[in-house]
């Protein structure tokens, strides 16, 4: 019998992508297996962060590598930008020099988009592993974790619907203010992070980061 994606109401096709998403959701079900037999409580929740991290531990130098790139090319903007000023009516002229910009300070432009590139797939196929579990009926995909009543909710059936933010009745939430607040921390938590993702690719102070004014004034 096919699994049903609980996204759409329709069968989940057999090819390779969905192979890997399934190979995906056996990982997390192994080490929820693995937690719940050493004792841990709330296993599926600290099965999702474990897997979290082994996955950020493997795209670490890929990250900072991106990271530098990031930084190196916003180092090179002010130069670039006057290149691109004082040759614009010499395409030729101007992207000799631009190359040999970022030759001389061995930036790649697309460097920072090459590790990004390589994690989208599998970030993909995440959220195909967290469709695929409810559709094989994994028992523990609704347990609660730490402060959060239910990881299955408050968007069960994956239509990114803010239908339980407004859904007020007497000027309280329906699902009670306790488990509304507690839905909302993630989100929270997602936004300071990204708010922190973006401040490390923030060129860093300019005495530390000053570029070698002899390699840029020869080009």
């Amino acid at each position: 019998m096919p699994l049903i994606d609980p996204m759409n109401n329709k069968p989940i096709t057999d090819d390779w992508w969905n192979g890997f998403i399934g190979f995906q959701a056996d990982a997390i079900k192994n080490l929820d297996a693995q937690l719940r037999a050493a004792g841990v409580d709330e296993a599926f929740g600290w099965a999702i962060v474990l897997y979290t991290a082994l996955l950020k531990l493997l795209f670490y130098p890929l990250q900072q590598s991106q990271v530098k790139g990031t930084t190196m090319i916003q180092l090179l903007q002010p130069k670039a930008k006057e290149i691109q000023e004082r040759y614009k009516d010499d395409p030729q002229r101007m992207q000799t020099l631009m190359g040999e910009l970022y030759t001389t300070m061995d930036v790649n432009p697309l460097g920072g988009c090459l590790p990004l590139f390589l994690q989208l797939p599998l970030f993909w196929s995440l959220y195909g592993v967290w469709r695929r579990l409810p559709a094989e009926k994994f028992p523990h995909y609704d347990e609660s974790w730490l402060w959060v009543p239910s990881l299955a909710k408050p968007n069960p059936d994956f239509q990114f619907r803010l239908d339980w933010v407004f859904d007020f009745v007497d000027a309280a939430p329906r699902m009670g203010w306790n488990d509304y607040l507690s839905y909302w921390v993630f989100p929270l938590l997602l936004m300071g992070a990204t708010l922190v993702s973006q401040q490390q690719t923030k060129p860093a102070d300019r005495k530390s980061t000053r570029l070698n004014s002899s390699h840029l004034c020869n080009l």
